[in-house]
């Protein structure tokens, strides 16, 4: 069926996505689009793209450091992103702010390039006049959508409307006017849903609604990949700060959190460490995936080799134990906020989200520092590393 706001894609069913998660059948995410379309891709011989750039999501972590990154290089002419005013502040002033937040800050050059647009892009046509969506439309080539709700506590319904529904208005813009390709920021947690079992699950911190976002817009976007349309899905494991100034969101991010919980317990358990990239190998990789005459349609940057908490033991001041003993004493933390951080079942979902890498091609895997380095960077920011560790919990 075609839905009246996105005339050039043909859905299954208006409620497809419900369909796919209740029986677990991604092939009910398929996306079908429409001859006009199909035309159009066959059709467009361009050997270049990335000249125009739009960045959704622009104000976030990610979103600042890709922003960077694009302004730096000579391929890329201008870079456009959308953010909403707030508290009297312009777009541009609050893409600022942040910046400096992680020690980034443009140059008179890197400002000519840049066009931030006031709008909201979860809204119809990113909250823009009529005359300034279609202008953008024709102008753009290429789209980031780095922006996502972060809040593993509420359910998919709660975030249908926003960060899905919203993805297939972005590829309807992708497909409008001047032909886009898509670059979309995924997560590897969506392979925590891999048979019915899990799909059946409560919802929890891990087994979340978030979770469940991010495996149907993998599959949507998976769907569109044969068309010949160009689209990248990117599966990040957790996105931690730059190898050379280290910071990100913190103690926001449950991955600093569980380090929180474990230096508090003086307690790490012997097993697999949680995947991760430092944010400006990531952006790097989205980059130069992009710019490339053959893109590859799954990205995965991530550490080139899984990693035991025994690297990073001694780093948080904790003594390495077996799971039993650890989850013993996490049963006693008196807060079950934090106890469902730690399920008893920890050391299989991070088994079933830490899959092996994949970079485009011509990536130096010497850029990826080794684990232990990034990690004592890391702490370090967060002063959880030992010999600084918070006795609060």
């Amino acid at each position: 069926m075609t839905i009246e706001y996105l005339p050039h894609l043909r859905l299954p069913s208006k409620f497809a996505d419900i369909v796919a998660l209740d029986t677990g059948d991604a092939s009910k995410l398929q996306i079908e689009l429409n001859d006009e379309v199909l035309k159009n891709i066959e059709s467009d011989k361009r050997a270049r793209w990335g000249e125009n750039v739009l960045v959704l999501g622009g104000n976030g972590f990610v979103g600042v450091h890709l922003i960077k990154r694009l302004l730096e290089d000579s391929k890329v002419k201008q870079v456009y992103t959308i953010i909403r005013c707030q508290d009297l502040m312009s777009p541009l002033d609050r893409l600022q702010n942040t910046m400096a937040s992680y020690d980034l800050a443009l140059t008179d050059n890197e400002k000519q390039k840049l066009n931030c647009i006031e709008g909201q892009i979860t809204a119809q046509q990113f909250g823009l006049t009529a005359i300034v969506y279609k202008s953008l439309g024709e102008l753009i080539d290429t789209v980031f959508h780095c922006a996502s709700s972060t809040d593993y506590s509420v359910s998919y319904l709660d975030l249908r409307s926003d960060w899905v529904m919203a993805l297939l208005r972005v590829l309807q813009f992708c497909l409008e006017g001047r032909l886009k390709q898509l670059t979309y920021l995924g997560s590897t947690i969506a392979h925590l849903y891999q048979n019915i079992e899990d799909f059946c699950k409560p919802d929890s911190w891990w087994y979340s609604g978030y979770a469940q976002m991010k495996w149907v817009n993998q599959g949507l976007l998976a769907s569109l990949v044969k068309s010949g349309l160009r689209i990248t899905i990117c599966e990040s494991p957790y996105i931690l700060g730059s190898t050379s100034v280290g910071k990100d969101p913190g103690l926001h991010y449950s991955f600093w959190r569980l380090a929180k919980v474990i230096t508090n317990l003086k307690l790490m358990w012997d097993g697999q460490g949680c995947n991760f990239v430092p944010v400006d190998i990531l952006v790097n990789a989205l980059v130069e995936n992009m710019l490339s005459f053959h893109p590859l349609s799954l990205l995965r940057p991530c550490n080139l080799n899984f990693y035991n908490n025994e690297i990073v033991v001694h780093l948080l001041g904790c003594k390495l134990v077996s799971w039993s003993e650890f989850f013993a004493s996490v049963r006693q933390i008196p807060r079950k906020k934090i106890r469902n951080l730690i399920p008893e079942d920890l050391p299989q979902i991070i088994e079933k989200t830490n899959l092996d890498a994949i970079f485009h091609e011509g990536f130096d895997p010497d850029t990826f520092p080794p684990t232990e380095q990034l990690m004592k960077s890391y702490l370090n920011q967060l002063s959880l590393l030992s010999g600084h560790n918070s006795k609060t919990q």
